[in-house]
């Protein structure tokens, strides 16, 4: 399993950069204006969420409350250390970098602003509103999860998971009326952001590591410049040579004359000496006739035997 690379487009860079800076923007508005912007929004909301402290709905809000606090800080811990005993500590250094800046930035953000909670809230909370620090962690957590743990070829179906996500955690602080509708949209846009940042910013240190484990994982393939060379991603092209072959039999017959060498060194079958092609079985070889000349043999034979009937036609003359 290797990290994900950051996104090629510009898009995703730039609105990494331009989330967190509009969120800030929000919290000066809210900081010298009084008021927010979209409070009627905020009320109407308020008053559609929101129940009895019992029952199934209330029990996942508190689960969701607990994973954003201690809890979740104690499992992502674990994490890092399976990370570093898997020998991923870049990695790891990713994963605490992007939690760390989180929280950083939705800290100064809550000084910024300083918006008080609803009223009628029904857990104990411990800061200001604006923005929600556990739908900024959840949305953290979904990015780094995405980086780390999921393989490239399955990102898109982990993103709707983790939007699905980070609107359960938005859904359950407004339900315990912890947090305005408007504060869990800027934690959330302002946790995905930062994370994003942050993966932007260790780039080189993934792609290291990506490089290093397809290094490792790489499989090992005969090379063909030789017998016995084998090449493999981690290793240079003069090691590769005096690697033994694992493949050749170990008691080999010695290559034939006119054998032929093919690449990686085994022989092929012998080429045969250079002759008569073989005629096929079953043939009948048609004999022509011949035109030569007698031979001089038989000329003399013939002439021997015209010698007594010439004499004889002179002595009867």
């Amino acid at each position: 399993m290797t990290p994900n690379g950051f996104p090629k487009s510009r898009t995703a860079l730039a609105l990494a950069v331009l989330v967190p800076l509009g969120v800030l923007g929000d919290a000066i508005w809210i900081r010298l204006a009084g008021t927010p912007p979209l409070q009627g929004l905020d009320d109407r909301w308020n008053t559609l969420v929101g129940g009895p402290a019992d029952g199934v709905r209330w029990q996942l809000a508190q689960l969701l409350n607990r994973l954003g606090g201690e809890p979740g800080l104690a499992l992502l811990a674990i994490a890092v250390v399976a990370l570093l005993i898997a020998k991923r500590w870049r990695s790891a250094v990713f994963a605490c970098a992007a939690v760390a800046a989180t929280s950083l930035v939705v800290d100064v953000v809550k000084r910024v602003g300083e918006r008080p909670r609803p009223l009628d809230v029904m857990v104990d909370t411990g800061s200001w509103a604006f923005p929600s620090g556990h739908a900024a962690r959840m949305a953290a957590f979904v990015v780094i999860v995405a980086v780390v743990w999921i393989p490239a070829r399955h990102l898109k179906t982990w993103w709707p998971i983790a939007v699905f996500l980070t609107v359960l955690m938005m859904g359950a602080r407004t339900w315990q009326h912890a947090h305005w509708l408007t504060d869990t949209i800027a934690g959330a846009a302002a946790g995905w952001a930062v994370a994003a940042l942050v993966w932007f910013a260790c780039t080189p240190l993934l792609d290291r590591e990506r490089a290093d484990r397809e290094a490792v994982d790489a499989p090992v393939t005969t090379d063909a410049g030789g017998p016995g060379a084998l090449r493999s991603a981690g290793y240079p092209k003069h090691a590769a040579a005096e690697v033994p072959d694992v493949h050749a039999r170990p008691h080999a017959r010695p290559r034939a004359a006119g054998a032929v060498a093919r690449p990686g060194g085994l022989p092929a079958a012998a080429v045969p000496a250079a002759g008569p092609v073989p005629r096929p079985t079953g043939t009948t070889r048609r004999r022509r006739p011949s035109t030569a000349c007698p031979s001089p043999r038989s000329s003399s034979a013939s002439s021997a035997r015209a010698t007594p009937s010439a004499s004889s036609a002179s002595s009867s003359g």
